[in-house]
């Protein structure tokens, strides 16, 4: 038996439509369950148009503050 709470659900619809219609809102417990354009599982980022654009921006930055630490020691 599992709980979910509807404060920590998110919802992500992924199409490669351009003009994806929008969606009803989804309730959950009586609760709408807020709609994000990215989400961040197992260190993939995945957006509602399934573009890797905000996956190598965040990869790079990381790499680019390590490489910024180890010149500086």
């Amino acid at each position: 038996l599992v709980n979910f709470s509807p404060q920590k659900t998110k919802s992500l619809i992924i199409s490669i439509k351009w003009n994806a219609s929008r969606n009803p809102p989804l309730r959950f417990k009586n609760e709408n369950i807020e709609e994000v354009s990215g989400h961040k599982y197992l260190g993939l980022i995945f957006s509602k148009d399934l573009k890797w654009a905000k996956h190598v921006q965040e990869t790079s930055t990381k790499a680019r503050k390590k490489t910024e630490r180890s010149a500086s020691s």
